[in-house]
């Protein structure tokens, strides 16, 4: 699931600021927040209905639903 992968890039950056604390190294937090806004930025754009405009819901098997359009149908 593409919010899964946001989850695991989230943890990814705590732990190189876990690690950067350990060796003494300034993690900087701008730049993580950047790095992350882009995986945010990426998964609103898919998840964005191209019809409606309204966020739609992934399901297990990957694909995405929009909850208006789909009731119209």
């Amino acid at each position: 699931m593409d919010v899964e992968r946001l989850r695991m890039e989230s943890e990814a950056w705590e732990k190189a600021q876990e690690l950067a604390s350990r060796y003494g190294i300034e993690a900087n937090e701008d730049l993580i927040q950047d790095e992350l806004d882009t995986y945010r930025d990426w998964l609103h754009n898919k998840s964005k209905c191209r019809s409606c405009g309204l966020t739609r819901y992934q399901t297990p098997d990957g694909a995405y639903h929009c909850p208006r359009c789909e009731n119209l149908a």
